[in-house]
């Protein structure tokens, strides 16, 4: 091999190691695409009805208590308006003890289920 080839061979391998070079860390920074979050609403009504399964709870008096394992609440935002129906899971933080007729505010995801349900006065 004579220099004007090992030269020609060395700018060569020079071009691709740049090349590669610069082309990884433009594909490491780029962030991977995640799609966005459902937007949620808050919504603020009277409970009007609530769904789910019924739990009879007693206490070590021998009370019994019974508690409304929620699947569904359904809130009343204003008089005349068609009421609204949210799905209530475990992962739905519920503060207090929301009963029908409380005024609440629901934090609603897009697809309809309350991520939160805070009594309101």
């Amino acid at each position: 091999m004579n220099c004007h080839s090992v030269k020609i061979a060395r700018g060569f391998f020079l071009l691709l190691v740049v090349t590669v070079g610069i082309g990884i860390p433009s594909f490491a920074a780029t962030p991977p695409s995640v799609p966005s979050e459902v937007a949620s609403q808050t919504i603020k009504g009277e409970v009007v009805m609530i769904a789910g399964d019924l739990q009879v709870v007693k206490d070590t008096a021998g009370q019994k208590e019974v508690h409304v394992i929620m699947d569904e609440l359904t809130v009343l935002q204003d008089v005349g308006d068609e009421a609204t129906s949210f799905n209530v899971n475990e992962a739905t933080q519920v503060e207090g003890t929301v009963t029908v007729g409380d005024t609440v505010e629901v934090l609603v995801s897009g697809d309809g289920r309350a991520l939160s349900i805070r009594k309101t006065q």
